[in-house]
């Protein structure tokens, strides 16, 4: 786990069966600081192709 994701961002990205677009979703969540919100709507904006 990394310090800067929440509890709430983990969550978030349990939701993403592939493991290789949940670890791109959590790289770019600490890189570009997203907020919990943020992390959500990229992820339901993706959902069909993961």
């Amino acid at each position: 786990m990394s310090p800067v994701l929440s509890w709430s961002h983990y969550n978030s990205l349990l939701h993403i069966s592939k493991p290789k677009a949940r670890a791109w979703y959590a790289q770019e969540a600490m890189a570009q600081s997203w907020s919990v919100n943020k992390i959500r709507k990229k992820i339901a904006d993706t959902k069909p192709n993961m």
